[in-house]
């Protein structure tokens, strides 16, 4: 579950509440005891880190976001559900403006959302039940300080199944052999699986130039080849000039990270809310991608 929201708007703090146990529990206990276990991705609010935000929300595939940055989470078809924080603090009157507000921007036409204010556990059943459909939008209301209506959230987050489709990953085995790449000239090693480690257990030693952010382990039966270039349908957010050939920002998708630059488009240019086909190349070296991967083109919606 990723959490982004604007500076100070509590998720470090709501995520305190949620998790306070966990200084007396170790993965063993966790995982002999646990019928289901979340990771809460804790993200930057500020805009200045606005790029590990959107390696967080690309490189770790979330089931769920808890989000203020509707752009970015409409972009990636990640389901939204929303939390109000500080109750406690907020005048009444305060609370209904800014609830009313959050509903007319979630059924604005760019969101199309249904908002369902979750005020009893029968409302979280149905919001549970109904959430992967990606239209429902349920609304928390809580406090951390009086702990108001966390019940309900906990409730839902237990309540939640995973969307991300199982039937392409099959599970590594001892001895099994993988590939693993692609390395700067595009090339998959062969690797084979000596042992696995998981939450915090010891792994053998690795140079960190043997691994970077973007590389897959993979099966060798895919043939796993890496791409120079690639196509997209790109959607244009927000961009405050205009975008032609020859343009190089920063790609996301999935864990890769890298600035590409567009050789051509089906159209001559882009502005804000232009749709368009565009080939990009890498810049500094091929990528491993698959079809029907979500992208952000990070400058094209900051």
């Amino acid at each position: 579950v990723a959490v982004v929201g604007n500076v100070d708007a509590g998720k470090s703090t709501l995520l305190g509440v949620l998790t306070h146990d966990h200084g007396t529990l170790d993965w063993v206990k966790i995982c002999e005891k646990s019928s289901k276990v979340i990771t809460f991705i804790d993200l930057a609010g500020h805009e200045r880190y606005l790029k590990t935000t959107v390696f967080g929300m690309t490189g770790h595939a979330p089931d769920f976001g808890m989000l203020m940055h509707l752009g970015l989470a409409l972009a990636l078809s990640v389901p939204v559900f929303v939390v109000v924080t500080k109750i406690d603090m907020c005048p009444p009157n305060v609370l209904q403006d800014n609830l009313k507000l959050l509903i007319r921007i979630l059924k604005s036409s760019g969101c199309r959302k249904v908002p369902v204010m979750v005020k009893s556990k029968d409302d979280v059943i149905v919001s549970a039940t109904n959430f992967v459909s990606q239209r429902l939008c349920p609304i928390f209301q809580v406090s951390n300080v009086t702990g108001d209506h966390l019940d309900l959230l906990t409730m839902f987050l237990n309540l939640l199944k995973t969307r991300m489709p199982s039937q392409d990953d099959k599970p590594a085995e001892l001895n099994d052999t993988l590939m693993l790449g692609p390395d700067p000239l595009g090339r998959f090693q062969p690797i084979t699986v000596k042992s696995i480690h998981r939450k915090r257990m010891p792994v053998p030693e690795i140079k960190r130039s043997q691994i970077r952010k973007g590389m897959v382990m993979v099966s060798p039966a895919l043939n796993p080849q890496a791409c120079w270039q690639f196509e997209g349908e790109i959607l244009v957010l927000h961009h405050p000039t205009t975008i032609s050939s020859r343009y190089q920002a920063m790609v996301h998708c999935g864990s890769i990270r890298q600035t590409a630059s567009i050789l051509e488009m089906s159209r001559d240019c882009l502005r804000t809310g232009d749709k368009a086909l565009v080939r990009f190349r890498f810049i500094k070296h091929p990528e491993y991608l698959k079809r029907g991967q979500r992208m952000v083109h990070q400058l094209l919606f900051n």
